[in-house]
């Protein structure tokens, strides 16, 4: 069984030749693609993180959008405060259809759907959060005005 996925060799060179980041590129690679079938992988040898591009998914009228490496796909708006996502992080987390509540920003950041720089006060959308068991993303934040209606 081939577990390459397609666009990856064994023996292609790569820019870093660091083995760690040749593992987490494929499995970047298989975890989009398991997340969302539709979305081609993105070499990290080859686009630096602050340049991923926001995308849209052939066919869906859904986004998904690669900051750091985890993959956001936003499924669908739940309540005018609420949407579910879906979160993939090969280094940290896999969620599906992950609650994320509207609220102000408590802190300055980035947004995890479109890379637009957050001031605190800012209306986004967090993962909900009980104390006893905080999410892996917990610190993360998607500009609610960046959330189509």
């Amino acid at each position: 069984m081939n577990t390459i996925p397609p666009g990856f060799s064994q023996t292609e060179p790569t820019l870093n030749r660091d083995a760690w980041m040749d593992t987490i590129t494929v499995l970047e690679a298989l975890t989009a693609r398991n997340c969302n079938p539709d979305v081609e992988p993105v070499r990290r040898d080859t686009v630096p993180p602050a340049s991923k591009p926001r995308r849209k998914v052939p066919g869906d009228d859904v986004t998904v959008r690669r900051l750091s490496h985890a993959v956001v796909t936003v499924v669908e708006r739940v309540t005018d405060r609420s949407i579910l996502l879906n979160w993939c992080d090969p280094t940290s987390c896999h969620y599906s259809d992950q609650l994320w509540t509207k609220r102000s920003a408590r802190r300055s950041g980035h947004c995890a759907l479109t890379g637009e720089s957050i001031a605190r006060g800012d209306a986004v959308y967090a993962p909900y959060t009980r104390v006893s068991n905080p999410p892996a993303n917990e610190q993360a934040m998607i500009l609610a005005s960046s959330v189509k209606d």
